[in-house]
């Protein structure tokens, strides 16, 4: 089920029923396996994307306390 502005009115398409668009987060290194998983199955509601230009030179501006 495509999402609300999901780019269809700018020619996208939804080709394959099966797919299911999701969002897998994990720093755990013992993450269950996942087939014992079930999905959430809600909406996911996600802000606009913020696009800027890529510093090149970002850790000289990084101090660590």
């Amino acid at each position: 089920m495509p999402a609300r502005g999901d780019g269809g009115e700018r020619g996208a398409s939804w080709d394959y029923a099966e797919c299911q668009p999701h969002i897998t987060i994990s720093y755990d290194g013992d993450a269950p396996e996942l087939g014992t998983v079930e999905p959430y199955q809600g909406e996911i509601p996600l802000r606009p994307e913020v696009l800027k230009e890529v510093i090149d030179d970002c850790l000289a501006s990084v101090s660590e306390v």
